[in-house]
């Protein structure tokens, strides 16, 4: 790379889809502006953020590998990064670093790997591979101190070879100005109690918990509603539980939307009862937006939610828990403002974009040795 050429990051995925590994993805490579350009490589489908990537300026390349392990696959993808010019490699878990690593080293450039979210310890041939190529990549990346444990204990890589850089979103803050319009746009009253989710409508995220957990509450609250924001597999069986509850009423399936600040701004609380998380942009997003969050304990969840002060956590899969958590913050209002300041000043002193984007600015270009 000369001195005159931008530094030009690839960043390999599975996918564009929403989730928080693609939105963590899509805004760091809209960070790379000045010394740096990104290009957005996905080996098994595009998905709906691709044209907010484009929007920005990104290039997205969907390269497709073949169903199961595609051995052909890193030659055809050394190939692409070696065309677009990529200086060094940016894997987003274990897959994308087992494709990009190989891929990387045909094309003689470094590699740098975030690890998202994993189910720990895994096959053991799958752990010995993963230590192989951690081992070849420049700089090992966690999103939490959890995951970094994890990867220390399970696949013995030298701890000071792992960083953790905690994900990082830009929200501006609450408008209570829009908190009507965007109710009465889901037709519920301004002045009901509304809770809700924004994440992917998949099994991991358990929103039937939360469907569960709130369906006990309408006795206590009887203006009580539910918003789910996101998209998935699970979509009908969701509609179908509200409906079995007598929900269907109160709970309002929005789909995948890209206004967040409408919806956090039209939210009491914002709830994630996931049975497995790395670090959730969502939490982050709704500390941004000041609002309280209730959320399972596991993953990266406690370094987010200081249980008490920012929101309240509770047991994976603890229904009656999730309830009590519930029925707490919506009895007072201003403890639900106490937890969403203290939130925000939590959210900008660790986990802004900019300071996302800095670790790993900083990061690309000490393993491209520039």
């Amino acid at each position: 790379m000369t001195a005159q050429r931008r530094l030009h990051v690839g960043f390999l995925i599975p996918t564009l889809e929403v989730g928080g590994l693609e939105w963590m993805v899509v805004h760091l490579a809209r960070c790379m502006t000045g010394e740096e350009r990104a290009s957005v490589v996905c080996y098994d489908d595009g998905g709906e953020l691709e044209a907010v990537l484009t929007e920005a300026g990104v290039s997205v390349h969907v390269c497709k590998r073949k169903p199961g392990v595609d051995f052909h696959y890193p030659f055809r993808l050394h190939r692409l990064l070696r065309d677009l010019g990529i200086d060094v490699l940016h894997a987003h878990n274990d897959t994308a670093l087992f494709y990009g690593g190989v891929a990387a080293f045909l094309a003689r450039i470094p590699v740098v790997y975030t690890e998202h979210d994993r189910i720990f310890p895994g096959r053991l041939a799958v752990r010995i591979l993963n230590f192989a190529l951690a081992v070849s990549t420049r700089q090992v990346v966690t999103v939490s101190e959890e995951l970094r444990s994890l990867l220390l204990r399970f696949e013995r890589i030298g701890g000071d070879r792992v960083r953790v850089v905690p994900n990082g979103v830009h929200l501006p803050g609450a408008d209570p100005a829009v908190a009507g319009a965007v109710r009465e746009s889901w037709s519920i009253p301004a002045a009901a109690r509304v809770v809700g989710v924004v994440a992917g409508l998949k099994p991991v995220k358990d929103h039937q918990l939360l469907l569960e957990a709130t369906s006990g509450l309408l006795g206590a609250f009887p203006d009580l509603h539910v918003v789910l924001a996101g998209d998935g597999p699970l979509r009908a069986d969701l509609e179908m539980q509200a409906r079995k509850l007598g929900m269907e009423d109160r709970v309002r399936i929005l789909g995948f939307r890209s206004d967040l600040g409408d919806i956090y701004s039209a939210l009491d609380v914002v709830v994630l009862p996931s049975r497995s998380e790395g670090l959730p942009l969502t939490l982050i997003e709704a500390m941004a937006m000041e609002r309280p969050v209730v959320a399972s304990r596991v993953g990266g969840i406690p370094e987010v939610v200081v249980d008490g002060v920012t929101g309240l956590l509770f047991e994976v899969g603890d229904v009656h828990a999730l309830q009590d958590s519930l029925k707490r913050l919506l009895m007072d209002p201003a403890l639900r403002r106490e937890m969403g300041r203290a939130g925000r000043a939590r959210f900008l002193n660790r986990f802004t974009l900019d300071r996302m984007a800095g670790a790993y600015r900083d990061i690309y270009r000490s393993s491209a040795g520039v």
